[in-house]
């Protein structure tokens, strides 16, 4: 189903599917395909946080790594200011590289060990040609103190392994933000993070937001970190989106038993309410169900046997807010 909620959105997402050939071995000839993205639709609005919530495996950060073209979909269209990503000429990539950065989520990989922070900050200034030396010395130092590393030179020449788990993450914020791109996905940025640093790490961000006018897809298992940042909220399970909508609808009236798991697995997005107990996950979250009807049926407390013969689509059932249950159709 494609959605339409906003006539001119930043990003659109048109049935994107993306699927993993079975890798093969000496002895196989290849294993069983492995299916992150199922025909997924949605669309991010200008200067929104954008979040898309599910458990590991869940295809939260294919897509991600899509839009950013670390990788290509096997189908359906992405559409960045209206311009289908995956036909972007080489010489149109350098500058979607500069309007669209990635925040990764372990910044114990993300950053190389060998290089200090200043090389690793400056470094996509280089890229870019951004000004002179003393003027990339400067745009360094500046955003290393907006991210909270003041003063900035006393983590100049500094390495990885001399900052602690917060500050590696925002020197990574620091390295996606020194371009000053318009779109940035964070993919589970504060995860790897102490409770107190996760809560820093997410002001920083909506600091962020408000200084450069950003546009952000905040990628989470945790509809709590979801609530706190995001204008909507997307909820995915094995590579379909099974509810979509403002994020205080998701939260506040959930409509999928999947979406009311999440919240059960995350008290404090919600202070009201009791959440129907859903089953502990029976099934491989990384391939696709064996039969046509609905992927969560084997968890849902609520499951009819026409669930388990087709697949629901998204719903309309209030105003931007769907759902993919037959428990919410007409």
């Amino acid at each position: 189903m494609e959605l339409r909620d906003d006539p001119e959105p930043m990003v659109v997402f048109q049935e994107v599917s993306k699927v993993y050939p079975g890798r093969k071995t000496l002895f196989t000839k290849g294993g069983e395909d492995v299916v992150a993205l199922d025909r997924v639709s949605f669309e991010i609005r200008v200067g929104e946080i954008f979040a898309l919530v599910g458990e590991s495996g869940s295809g939260k950060t294919t897509c991600g790594r899509l839009l950013v073209r670390l990788e290509k979909t096997t189908g359906g269209r992405i559409l960045f200011e209206g311009s289908r990503i995956d036909l972007l000429r080489r010489s149109e990539m350098k500058a979607f590289r500069r309007r669209v950065q990635m925040i990764f989520q372990d910044p114990y990989q993300s950053l190389n060990p060998q290089l200090t922070v200043f090389q690793t900050v400056v470094e996509p200034l280089v890229i870019h040609g951004h000004g002179s030396h003393r003027q990339r010395e400067e745009k360094v130092q500046s955003v290393l103190e907006e991210v909270g590393l003041k003063p900035a030179s006393d983590f100049f020449f500094r390495y990885p392994h001399q900052l602690s788990g917060g500050q590696r993450q925002r020197v990574a914020v620091a390295r996606a933000m020194v371009v000053e791109p318009r779109f940035v996905v964070a993919d589970e940025p504060v995860s790897m993070l102490d409770a107190s640093i996760q809560a820093q790490i997410l002001n920083m961000l909506l600091d962020l937001k408000e200084r450069y006018s950003l546009t952000l897809l905040f990628i989470t298992h945790d509809l709590a970190s979801a609530r706190y940042v995001s204008d909507r909220v997307a909820v995915i399970y094995r590579g379909k989106i099974m509810e979509y909508g403002p994020t205080e609808a998701v939260i506040q009236n959930p409509l999928h038993p999947y979406t009311r798991l999440l919240i059960r697995a995350a008290p404090s997005a919600r202070n009201r309410g009791e959440i129907l107990p859903v089953a502990a996950c029976p099934v491989d979250l990384y391939h696709a169900p064996t039969h046509t009807g609905c992927r969560f049926a084997a968890r849902c407390p609520n499951c009819t046997p026409q669930c388990r013969e087709k697949e629901a689509d998204l719903f309309h059932v209030e105003a931007g807010h769907y759902a993919a249950c037959y428990l919410h159709y007409g």
